[in-house]
């Protein structure tokens, strides 16, 4: 029993650490992009922004918005079937991230951000070369 007891104990904490590993993995992704990035002619600096990021097929994924989502009371998302009829669907995660703050995110819960004069802005950075494959302001009409 005392094997036993050890043993799920080791593989409690074994799991624990994994988890703050790949959440140390995100810190330094979001602090190396951070410290690369040099924002569009016309956007607001780094901390007014809430920043999400999430990691798709290898590289990671950035959009920055001054926007905060809210949502009323019984809020629902739909989407329209092959027949035209609406069906009730889960929601995409809320983006309520306050600006200057940051949050690695689920790819699926990555939030679709858009506004005017920068008030978002989409980022693509590959963590082998390093590089920005793509940043810039985000119209509305994406």
């Amino acid at each position: 029993m005392r094997f036993a007891t050890i043993s799920l104990l080791l593989l409690t904490l074994s799991s624990a650490s994994s988890g703050s590993g790949e959440n140390n993995r995100h810190e330094k992704l979001m602090d190396e992009i951070e410290l690369a990035i040099v924002l569009p002619a016309g956007a607001l600096p780094l901390n007014s922004y809430a920043r999400y990021y999430t990691e798709y097929e290898g590289a990671i994924h950035g959009a920055y918005t001054i926007e905060i989502e809210e949502r009323p009371t019984g809020y629902g998302c739909s989407k329209v079937t092959e027949d035209f009829q609406l069906k009730d669907v889960a929601c995409p995660a809320i983006a309520n991230l306050r600006p200057g703050n940051r949050r690695w995110v689920n790819s699926a819960d990555f939030p679709a951000v858009g506004g005017h004069n920068c008030d978002s802005i989409q980022i693509e950075f590959n963590p082998k070369t390093k590089s920005f494959d793509y940043l810039a302001c985000t119209d509305s009409s994406y």
